[in-house]
């Protein structure tokens, strides 16, 4: 963050410390504005799941649940076998089952 120009500070958050930015970016009309993102870890055995939020449940943490419980419900499988330190677990979606996919309409 700070070697793109930006500011990070760490806060304590539902999943602990949490770092909290603001990166410069350039916005289509040429001018330059802050883009606000909020990082933060959560810690298993052998795995780290990270996960980065942008847009309002950045700079409002207190007000963003909805988008926390999303990471919160991620069931990480890592598997017995050696890697790496920081080599990315691959990432597989459920089977929707016979049905297909849950669709959302209101």
């Amino acid at each position: 963050m700070t070697g793109r120009g930006g500011q990070a500070e760490e806060r304590e958050g539902r999943f602990g410390t949490e770092l909290v930015c603001r990166v410069p970016v350039k916005k289509p009309d040429g001018s330059v504005g802050l883009q606000p993102s909020r990082i933060i870890g959560i810690n298993g055995e052998r795995w780290m799941l990270r996960a980065s939020f942008m847009g309002r449940p950045a700079p409002e943490p207190d007000s963003a649940q909805d988008w926390e419980d999303v990471p919160a419900t991620v069931v990480v499988r890592r598997g017995a076998g050696a890697m790496p330190v920081g080599e990315p677990i691959p990432a597989t979606l459920p089977d929707p089952g016979p049905t297909g996919p849950v669709s959302h309409r209101g």
